[in-house]
């Protein structure tokens, strides 16, 4: 919704790590921006992509951000996370993350 947002503290590996996000054509029009902490990875009014109902984009972490992910111990064993959040441009309306955001492995 307009002026809202959401995070969530995600796994992510210091050697390289990207987030996979789905997102929709029916969007096109809508923007969304994803940051972590203060800083924005990735800013955009939707376009339509092609001619599927959903895509996918691959937005790599910078590597400052991976080198100051914290530390957490989940399931019998300690993780570096990063908190991802996504919220609309300027306030306004956010497009959609379809399914999950994903952390994935680059290196």
């Amino acid at each position: 919704k307009a002026g809202g947002s959401f995070v969530y503290t995600m796994e992510v590996k210091p050697e390289g790590t990207s987030l996979l996000v789905t997102l929709q054509n029916a969007d096109a029009g809508k923007g969304i921006c994803i940051f972590a902490g203060e800083e924005v990875l990735y800013e955009k009014v939707l376009q339509k992509e092609g001619n599927e109902e959903f895509y996918q984009v691959e937005i790599p972490i910078p590597q400052n951000l991976l080198e100051q992910s914290g530390k957490r111990f989940y399931d019998c064993r300690e993780r570096r996370v990063l908190t991802i959040g996504v919220r609309g441009i300027d306030g306004a309306e956010s497009a959609s993350v379809c399914g999950f955001l994903y952390t994935v492995e680059t290196k």
